[in-house]
């Protein structure tokens, strides 16, 4: 049972087109990740060519015992991170606003509006 599935040349071009897109756009907006994508794209390849092995020798191997022992492992090791609580973040970053930070009237639009204030009343 040593069979692979084996992964086009046009479909790993595919892939990496979409990660470069990102850090296109990324270099665009001036985000400054592009070597965050690039570092967690290499590390997703490296993880999923790990997986690729394990998973291909879990499927060769013939002993009952050996799959129960991993399908045991594999429900606890769920049920052990499912029971902890999610990580909170204490304080949020947000982006600096665009623009002046004290708000300015415009001296004629407060004419405006006293003239038609002024108008309006009887």
């Amino acid at each position: 049972m040593s069979q692979f599935h084996a992964i086009s040349a046009t479909s790993l071009c595919l892939a990496s087109i979409l990660v470069i897109i990102s850090m296109f756009m990324s270099y665009r907006q001036e985000l400054k990740l592009e070597k965050d994508i690039f570092i967690s794209a290499l590390r997703a390849t490296i993880q999923l060519f790990v997986i690729g092995f394990i998973l291909a020798y879990i499927f060769s191997t013939e002993s009952p015992i050996f799959i129960i022992g991993l399908l045991g492992f594999m429900a606890i090791n769920a049920a052990s991170n499912s029971s902890k609580p999610a990580n909170k973040r204490n304080t949020v970053v947000l982006p600096q606003p665009d623009g002046p930070r004290i708000v300015t009237n415009s001296p004629l639009l407060i004419v405006r509006l006293k003239s038609l204030i002024i108008v309006l009343e009887p």
